[in-house]
């Protein structure tokens, strides 16, 4: 797909610039949504990387040439920016405001796909892809165990907000660096025990922070185990061993997630408290954010949940209230796109999505812009050309792994990320998307087969 072969004095410049883009990568992967929200000049890092996306998007197109970018995903790719172009000038959206940009992020950011694939060009890329492995457990300390004071004081000072990991954010982390180490790594011994250690340490945490993005959790753990079948079964004195390390993994850090335990005694970080999530529910209590989970078991009833959804009069609802929620939410958009005949150009850029604010709906939440569903999300803004275009360009990059590997090994890093992306706000955020379609271009960059 991208294939960019840059002279000598140009490659100086890749090396200089992949540095503070993969920190800038790290950075957001261990403190997500906290660290874009820090000032910069006036402006957030989020927004300054929107601001990004979107030059990246135009000398893309200028340079495609040059990049052998596929034609049929380069004319995708096109249309999806004349989609919005279109949506915004039929809705009067005000191109001279940053909001504009902000709501539109879903379109610039897919454009991160052709840097990534430019920047792991570089003599840096080759030992931060041996060493990111370090970093992952950071995600996991500071999501549940303890927040270093000194970050803690610095982020409540200089960033326009405070908030954890996300559970898409830790979802996305896991199954990235399961992708890397069976790319790098020659030892598929090596690679199976990463594999089982990291899905025991995490599989807990999901489990309660959201049913989302544990399902898509559940999809690439069973497709992995899937294809070491044949490993395991050769080795089974080996795998047992490293069976019996994952179990207790697993079960600690389950003690760790279900229990009250006061990590303070190691005076280094702030206890993690509870703390409430933007997504205030239709019944008016606010969505708990796994942070103190015992309370977060009791209240949501995870594992005492059957997740009902029926049809009546018309609509479809749900016995469980945060389901039941995202339930009313979309077919609210979906019906008040339709009805304001907005069907093909969606309600555009320049504001909060109007279903959303509408007391009179079953889904109002006025304390959010998001849908909690990518492809409801680009039906709202950009109709339903810009949702056909969206589809195809997903399809599109996997039939150009598909072409270039011979094998079906995108699906593991692809479905995962749709599924969770129908529950949760994942690509239409910033941070999310720039790092998911900065290694998907890198994977589809890549020359190696992924066997």
């Amino acid at each position: 797909m991208i294939n960019f072969d840059p002279t000598p004095s140009f490659q100086k410049y890749i090396n200089y610039l992949s540095i503070p883009f993969f920190t800038y990568i790290v950075l957001i992967t261990i403190f997500g949504r906290t660290f874009n929200g820090l000032y910069i000049g006036g402006f957030r890092l989020g927004e300054l990387v929107v601001g990004l996306a979107i030059v990246i998007t135009f000398l893309s197109i200028l340079t495609f040439k040059k990049q052998h970018i596929n034609k049929s995903f380069l004319y995708l790719f096109i249309g999806l920016l004349l989609s919005f172009f279109v949506s915004a000038i039929l809705s009067n959206s005000n191109f001279t405001e940053t909001y504009t940009y902000k709501s539109s992020s879903i379109i610039w950011t897919t454009s991160f796909i052709f840097f990534g694939g430019l920047m792991f060009k570089s003599k840096f890329t080759d030992s931060f892809i041996k060493y990111l492995f370090i970093f992952s457990p950071l995600t996991y300390i500071f999501t549940i165990v303890f927040f270093p004071n000194p970050l803690w004081n610095f982020f409540k000072l200089y960033s326009d907000k405070f908030d954890y990991l996300k559970s898409s954010d830790i979802l996305l982390t896991y199954i990235l660096l399961n992708f890397l180490t069976k790319r790098n790594i020659e030892s598929k011994k090596i690679t199976l025990t990463f594999f089982l250690l990291s899905s025991a340490l995490i599989a807990p945490l999901l489990s309660f922070m959201s049913r989302g993005a544990f399902l898509a959790f559940l999809i690439y753990f069973i497709s992995e185990v899937f294809l070491i079948r044949k490993l395991v079964l050769k080795n089974k004195l080996k795998f047992l061993f490293t069976l019996i390390l994952a179990t207790l993994i697993f079960a600690l850090s389950t003690i760790i997630i279900t229990t009250d335990i006061d990590f303070e005694f190691l005076n280094f970080g702030k206890k993690i408290e509870i703390v409430e999530d933007q997504n205030v529910l239709a019944s008016g209590r606010a969505e708990v954010v796994a942070r103190q989970l015992p309370i977060v078991f009791v209240e949501r009833e995870f594992f005492g949940t059957t997740l009902s959804i029926f049809y009546q009069d018309g609509r479809f609802y749900s016995t469980e209230v945060t389901a039941n929620w995202r339930l009313q939410l979309w077919q609210d958009v979906i019906e008040d796109v339709v009805n304001k005949d907005r069907l093909f150009i969606g309600y555009g850029y320049s504001e909060i999505i109007p279903a959303m604010t509408d007391p009179l709906n079953n889904g109002n939440d006025s304390t959010n812009e998001n849908l909690h569903n990518y492809f409801v999300q680009v039906f709202a803004r950009g109709g339903l050309l810009q949702l056909i275009i969206v589809i195809l360009i997903i399809f599109t990059y996997i039939s150009i792994w598909v072409k270039q590997k011979n094998n079906y090994k995108i699906l593991q890093f692809v479905i995962p990320i749709i599924v969770v992306s129908v529950f949760d706000p994942t690509l239409e955020t910033v941070r999310f998307p720039l790092i998911y379609y900065s290694f998907l271009g890198y994977f589809l960059s890549d020359k190696k087969v992924y066997s």
